[in-house]
């Protein structure tokens, strides 16, 4: 018996079963990333770009990630760098995919998004293009 099977028998979930034919089924189209997303995206990996309002900074586009609870939505909380080699290698990353970032303070703070190289750009908007 597998984990889900224990947490099936112990909690009586079932597993949601699909009434119709396969056939029925419209396939959806996606277009695959081209080389600069799938970059950004691994460089990146479950963080994200978002405005965040700072009480020393103000308004500011910050790296960090969503946070969830029981009953509320998820929560956007920028990653606060103390180490300056940590920032580094995490920028290094990000440039290394094509986006420019800095840090808010010479050895410390929020890694900020100042926006994309012309490459990066210049590839993200020729895929575009392609898609549409």
């Amino acid at each position: 018996m597998n984990n889900f099977q224990n947490t099936e028998s112990i909690v009586g979930l079932k597993r949601p079963k699909h009434k119709g034919r396969k056939s029925d089924i419209v396939p959806q189209f996606r277009h695959r990333d081209g080389a600069a997303r799938k970059a950004i995206r691994k460089a990146l990996g479950k963080s994200r770009f978002a405005e965040y309002q700072s009480r020393g900074y103000g308004k500011i586009t910050a790296l960090g990630c969503d946070s969830f609870y029981e009953n509320v939505d998820g929560k956007f909380y920028p990653y606060w760098y103390s180490n300056l080699t940590t920032a580094q290698k995490r920028i290094d990353k990000l440039q290394a995919a094509g986006i420019r970032c800095n840090l808010t303070e010479l050895n410390c703070g929020y890694i900020l998004f100042s926006g994309y190289f012309e490459e990066t750009e210049m590839a993200l908007e020729k895929k575009r293009r392609e898609t549409e």
